[in-house]
């Protein structure tokens, strides 16, 4: 088999010759170190060395002051405490996120239609090794509706399988 036609086989529940393997071949969350020296250049940000988080992929450590600059959740406590504190926000947040999802894979559909295998759709972590980030109801409440809202447009409109960067708490959740 060819690494497409093993991947195919897998998100298909059918045996293939081997377990295919992602090394690198999706992102989660990164932003390359190169790619982050020039963001800092472009906010005038005082240029100092980038540190590196994982030298294979050359990912870059993002520091406050650029993190500022972007407008970006600042840390990971911010990030999973928004939803309980601004639940309508983060609401509308995602409703307009899924909208442009939505309009993309259409353009997607469009120029591809279902040479698209795969369809990779969020890389975020709702768990960590020792265990969930959040509460089922919080995730069921917040995130599930505007993932089925997107993975039931795909599965409507395109023969295309989903991945999605699951660890913990949303294998609970899946059965919903």
């Amino acid at each position: 088999m060819t690494s497409k036609e093993r991947v195919k086989a897998a998100f298909a529940h059918k045996e293939a010759d081997k377990v295919p393997v992602d090394f690198c071949g999706m992102s989660c969350s990164n932003i390359n170190a190169i790619v982050m020296r020039q963001l800092r250049e472009y906010y005038g940000l005082p240029k100092i060395p980038v540190r590196i988080k994982d030298m294979s992929t050359m990912v870059g450590v993002m520091e406050r002051d650029l993190m500022d600059a972007l407008g970006c959740v600042r840390d990971i406590a911010e990030w999973y405490t928004a939803p309980l504190l601004y639940p309508e926000y983060v609401h509308e947040v995602f409703d307009i996120e899924n909208e442009r999802a939505i309009e993309s894979f259409k353009k997607y559909y469009d120029a591809f239609g279902n040479d698209i295998d795969v369809l990779f759709i969020c890389g975020t972590d709702f768990g960590s090794q020792r265990g969930p980030l959040m509460g089922v109801d919080t995730f069921r409440a917040i995130f599930m509706p505007h993932y089925k809202k997107v993975c039931d447009w795909v599965h409507s409109n395109t023969e295309w399988k989903i991945l999605k960067h699951w660890r913990h708490l949303p294998l609970i959740a899946l059965h919903d």
